[in-house]
């Protein structure tokens, strides 16, 4: 059990996109390294906090996980996402639904791609 995990963290790191899991309240459960540059902030700081927090247009954000919540994914949806220090890069948010092996929806698996804009 523990190799697996060990090896689905390795998996969620090696991603060099910024990856993050969201529940279904909209609060993150856990991000990768990518995520900790792309924010400026570590992943302590980002876990629990609010997706849409992290964008300049927070409402539009919140479209975009409620959206995976209720169709299942999200496909090159654009938004823009804030630096701490204030830089803003666009991206495209992917996101998809993951479940348990109970077939249980256990959250929101989102990756943001820079955006060709």
């Amino acid at each position: 059990m523990i190799e697996s995990s060990l090896y689905a963290r390795s998996l969620i790191e090696a991603n060099p996109d910024p990856l993050v899991t969201i529940s279904a309240e909209g609060k993150i459960m856990d991000v990768n390294t990518a995520t900790e540059i792309a924010t400026g902030l570590n992943r302590e700081k980002l876990k629990g906090t609010d997706f849409a927090d992290y964008f300049t247009a927070p409402e539009k954000a919140k479209e975009s996980y409620k959206k995976v919540y209720s169709e299942g994914y999200v496909k090159d949806y654009p938004l823009s996402l804030r630096h701490v220090q204030g830089n803003i890069t666009e991206i495209l948010y992917n996101a998809a639904l993951y479940r348990n092996s109970r077939d249980e929806v256990q959250g929101a698996l989102a990756t943001a791609g820079m955006s060709p804009n």
